[in-house]
């Protein structure tokens, strides 16, 4: 059966496709994830990198890729933290013997910038499925912790933390992305131990109070990206 096309069929249509197109465009910038990792703290009990302190954490975001050079990030992360004087290879802080641990909530916004044009459309060359990254944002962290300092009554507070690092991701198929990052966050507080300097205890087991905290995200995440929906083609 044939079927005729009247001026205003023809433009419902066409607007039709153009909200399909429109919908297609931005569907394909649309990207979300989930991923595993490990926080690792440094501070009064961790003055340099330590391995023990690792922690388990994981993630899940939201990323929007306005452009093949430029993505941006929200996202949530939940973990523990904590860190032990007995592991450290300083004598002064094994005879401090100080400890803590906790758990910890992280929400971030950050931007990111890919050193190549990943993901190219009608381009397959194989170097380009492989991209390097850095990352910058701004972060609000919760943490509650427990320490042998204070009696191993709870400390909690939230604040402000600067997350910055770099990464690589990996194209795995037309929908699918694999990355691997490395961050730190930038502190503006000598609390995330739970420790507050007190001038009054024993110097044995005070702590540097000129230093502010940090503490390290490593971690592996797989994303999926959103393809969209094609116009109907007429015959």
């Amino acid at each position: 059966m044939k079927i005729f096309w009247t001026g205003k069929m023809l433009s419902v249509y066409s607007c039709l496709c153009l909200l399909l197109l429109g919908l297609d465009v931005f569907a394909q910038k649309i990207e979300v994830g989930v991923g595993v990792g490990g926080i690792n703290y440094k501070g009064d009990l961790a003055p340099n990198f330590q391995p023990l302190n690792i922690r388990y954490a994981g993630e899940a975001f939201f990323k929007y890729n306005l452009y093949s050079f430029l993505n941006f990030k929200a996202g949530v992360m939940l973990g523990e933290i904590g860190a032990r004087d007995a592991q450290s290879r300083d004598s002064f802080l094994k005879q401090r013997d100080l400890f803590f641990s906790g758990r910890m909530r992280e929400v971030s916004v950050r931007a990111e910038y890919n050193f190549f044009n990943f993901r190219p459309k009608n381009n397959r060359r194989k170097f380009e499925k492989w991209c390097p990254f850095l990352f910058v944002g701004v972060a609000g962290s919760n943490y509650e912790v427990k320490n042998n300092y204070t009696d191993n009554s709870s400390f909690r507070k939230s604040e402000v933390v600067i997350p910055f690092g770099l990464g690589v991701k990996h194209f795995l198929h037309p929908s699918w992305n694999l990355s691997l990052e490395f961050g730190a966050r930038k502190m503006f507080s000598d609390t995330l131990d739970g420790i507050i300097y007190d001038i009054n205890v024993p110097k044995l087991r005070q702590t540097n109070p000129e230093n502010t905290d940090m503490y390290f995200y490593t971690g592996i995440s797989i994303s999926y990206l959103f393809q969209g929906i094609r116009c109907p083609v007429t015959l």
